[in-house]
């Protein structure tokens, strides 16, 4: 799938290499839409992945998302949603601002393991991971997040007094994952203690160039917006 406008005369070829899904590569999809850059966009399912991992470097075997510039791989998502971010002007120049986003961006990511064990468990481990999630890992976190978010700026945004790479850093931890399993691992009396994570998801959700970049994605929004 090939995403936005034409290749601009200097500005380089982009193509993103993720699975069918949110996930990790969600937050730069949207990010190089907001930057107004032309991007490929590769899906994989499960079962392709192994042959297509096998393409690339030898014995490094890159874990997906990765992101080709002008035909040469760069790995690591927070790297690469950075430089997306820089893209779309949502990383500030203040070294001072910057690291304000950084802190929440960081600390979304330290969110994602504990998912990840709950996603990638056998049948006869779902219910006690899932319980572990709910009422340890989710509360602990949701303090966590919303006290950085206190360190990194006085809101609505997640960090600063603008929209930036961490709205949409946040958004991409939680609403998909919410949309995808609901009270399973997201009770409600826990949702109802978002405050700033819950105004940086709306910041994300209501912006016109996101909102434009899923007018002709609808099963994708469906995965990726959140009502709360």
């Amino acid at each position: 799938m090939f995403c936005g406008a034409q290749k601009t005369m200097g500005k380089p070829d982009l193509k993103l290499t993720y699975f069918d899904l949110p996930g990790r590569a969600e937050p730069i999809r949207v990010l190089l839409h907001l930057a107004g850059s032309s991007f490929e966009d590769e899906r994989l399912t499960f079962d392709q992945w192994p042959a297509r991992q096998a393409q690339e470097d030898g014995e490094h075997k890159p874990q997906v998302p990765f992101l080709y510039v002008d035909g040469n791989i760069k790995l690591q998502s927070l790297a690469i949603m950075k430089y997306a971010g820089t893209l779309a002007g949502l990383v500030d120049k203040d070294p001072l601002k910057a690291l304000n986003e950084d802190m929440v961006v960081c600390m979304t990511d330290e969110f994602k393991p504990a998912w990840a064990a709950y996603f990638l468990a056998g049948p006869d481990k779902k219910e006690e991971l899932a319980r572990v999630f709910r009422e340890e890992v989710l509360p602990k976190y949701i303090s966590k997040l919303e006290t950085t978010m206190k360190h990194a700026g006085p809101g609505p945004y997640a960090a600063n007094n603008k929209l930036s790479v961490a709205d949409v850093a946040v958004w991409s931890c939680f609403a998909p994952f919410i949309v995808a399993h609901g009270a399973d691992l997201y009770p409600k009396h826990e949702l109802a203690k978002l405050d700033r994570i819950k105004k940086a998801i709306a910041n994300v959700q209501s912006h016109p160039k996101v909102l434009e970049y899923y007018s002709t994605r609808p099963e994708q929004k469906k995965m990726a917006f959140v009502d709360l």
